[in-house]
């Protein structure tokens, strides 16, 4: 059941952090720099955040499965929110 936790906790985290990132490069072209830089920090702060969960224990597949499926899901989402 930690697997389990671990794995979603992480998903979740990179789905945050590559919005994130989506958004902030959005507000960058637009110019608008306090927003990226503020998302920058909120960013990074997920970013390693999710790294440090998987780094903790790179032997559980479902927590490597969880990073790689929060950054695609994260990205089809980031997208999403930039289409909007």
């Amino acid at each position: 059941m930690e697997a389990i936790i671990g794995a979603l906790l992480i998903f979740f985290l990179r789905i945050g952090d590559v919005s994130l990132g989506t958004l902030r490069v959005l507000a960058m072209v637009q110019g608008r720099k306090w927003a990226a830089a503020l998302l920058g920090f909120g960013e990074a702060s997920v970013y390693i955040l999710a790294l440090v969960t998987v780094l903790n224990d790179l032997h559980d597949p479902a927590r490597l499965l969880g990073y790689a499926c929060g950054y695609a899901c994260g990205t089809a989402l980031g997208m999403t929110l930039e289409g909007w």
